[in-house]
């Protein structure tokens, strides 16, 4: 089954709208990644991955190609890379479009 099922026991997905809910709020919640102008014409990058998460690589399309995104903690800090086709908003800044080392507090 590659959708949220919509029952227990004996189940079934009719693959509703809602059950790409879980995979939507990896991305824009854990992830942070979302629309920041009209048409995603920039990103915002503002992850909020909880305490117990140690590193993620997210990958979601874009008109433009695609936002990845993989950081990991080091100490007090995570650090990664950012991909995108657009300009970027990030804890740590604005970055134009392509691949660039991030850092940011944890």
């Amino acid at each position: 089954m590659t959708t949220t099922p919509e029952t227990p026991e004996p189940t079934r997905s009719d693959c509703h709208p809602w059950g790409a809910h879980p995979l939507f709020h990896l991305a824009a919640t854990v992830a942070g990644i979302r629309p920041a102008a009209f048409g995603f014409a920039r990103v915002a990058v503002c992850p909020a991955p909880g305490f117990g998460l140690q590193s993620m690589a997210v990958r979601i399309p874009h008109p433009l190609g695609q936002v990845a995104l993989e950081i990991e903690r080091r100490g007090v800090c995570w650090q990664g890379e950012l991909a995108t086709p657009v300009s970027a908003t990030t804890p740590a800044g604005d970055v134009p479009a392509g691949t660039h080392t991030v850092e940011w507090p944890a």
